[in-house]
């Protein structure tokens, strides 16, 4: 029996043979690859860490707030010393934590003040920022969900200041709104006095 055969053609072989080295860098490029990242990525440990130095492009409506750790760098950044409050509402924590604003286009911004409630939930916030307002608007009021909220902005010499208060429910029920009404008026009029 005679077996009909083409006869081996060197380009044939030749294509199977390059083909078969390009396999196998195909493979090799992969392995290497999956090397690089257990070595360089997962190995490491630590997230890249953001600075605060940078602007960020926002959508309109956010705004960008990074915590500073000291007065000395809030001042560095907004020019003033921010104002602290002297006397603050029953069951805030007088631990106050200091936020800047990214600068809108014009250059402008703001700094937070924030307290906090003892159970860690917001208790008082002063947005302070230069410049001036023409009349003191009435004290605003919301209440959803058991948080009931004052803002009043006022005028502190070349400051304004949106002073925020919080009051929550918690365990019990919400404290009555003349008793809320009562202390936001006090702290207020505090912060007049500190100017």
């Amino acid at each position: 029996m005679t077996v009909l055969a083409r006869p081996h053609d060197p380009s044939r072989l030749a294509r199977l043979f390059v083909s078969s080295v390009l396999a196998f860098g195909l493979v090799a490029a992969a392995a290497g690859a999956i090397l690089y990242i257990i070595d360089n990525e997962r190995s490491s440990g630590a997230a890249p860490v953001a600075t605060g130095g940078g602007t960020v492009d926002l959508p309109a409506g956010l705004v960008q707030i990074r915590r500073v750790d000291s007065v000395a760098e809030w001042k560095d950044a907004m020019r003033f010393k921010p104002l602290l409050a002297e006397a603050l509402p029953d069951g805030v924590v007088d631990a106050p934590a200091l936020y800047l604003q990214q600068p809108d286009a014009a250059g402008r911004r703001a700094g937070h003040v924030r307290y906090v409630r003892e159970d860690g939930a917001p208790g008082v916030v002063l947005i302070e920022q230069q410049g001036t307002i023409s009349t003191e608007p009435p004290v605003k009021t919301a209440e959803a969900a058991g948080t009931r909220m004052y803002l009043q902005t006022i005028t502190c010499g070349t400051l304004v200041i949106q002073a925020q208060l919080y009051f929550q429910a918690g365990t019990g029920a919400l404290p009555p709104e003349s008793e809320t009404a009562a202390t936001a008026e006090a702290f207020i009029a505090g912060l007049r006095d500190q100017c």
